[in-house]
């Protein structure tokens, strides 16, 4: 999905820097639209999450002439909660997932622990945390008199306490400019 938000975050901002510094091109597809032309063109491959038969059929055909394939995770797609919406859908995708970690040249994902939950699946992995390159004090002060949203969710099987006191900063240091919406069931 080129447009969604976590393409932007996980993608589009850290490989737009590295593309300005070396000197390459760029193609955000969605795996529907991927074509043999798209396949043709690229030298590098990155199939971001992609939890299907086609991500999988797009990942065995670059392999198949050579062409590296990255494989962007930033979740333990293997092991989806039950109360999330998608989880039937990743259980009937487990081989596919589970199948592109092994098919890819090489894994990225967010965290130490995911990394060390999925070295099962792949030789070649290396952790991306979800945050960029840009002052986030002068994306906060783009929009002077709008207010910042931070959205935090969390599950049963999901912690966030590890980011209340960054939380906290954030709130004292903007005051009325950030809000903070909690979805889930978060603790104390």
């Amino acid at each position: 999905q080129p447009d969604a938000a976590i393409t932007n975050i996980r993608l589009a901002i850290p490989l737009r820097a590295v593309s300005l510094k070396i000197g390459c091109d760029l193609k955000f597809v969605s795996f529907v639209s991927a074509g043999f032309e798209h396949l043709a063109w690229a030298d590098v491959v990155v199939v971001q999450r992609g939890a299907s038969q086609i991500a999988l059929n797009i990942a065995k055909q670059c392999s198949a002439v050579g062409k590296p394939v990255i494989y962007e995770v930033d979740d333990l797609i293997v092991e989806m909660p039950d109360f999330l919406c998608h989880h039937v859908q990743y259980i009937r995708n487990q081989y596919p997932i589970i199948e592109m970690m092994r098919v890819a040249n090489h894994l990225t994902v967010t965290t130490p622990l995911l990394a060390g939950a999925l070295k099962i699946y792949a030789d070649s992995i290396s952790v991306c945390p979800n945050y960029h390159a840009v002052d986030a004090v002068n994306i906060a002060n783009v929009s002077r008199g709008g207010v910042v949203h931070l959205i935090v969710a969390a599950s049963d099987k999901i912690r966030v306490d590890f980011i209340a006191e960054a939380l906290v900063l954030a709130k004292s240091s903007f005051e009325d400019r950030v809000r903070i919406v909690a979805v889930g069931p978060i603790a104390d």
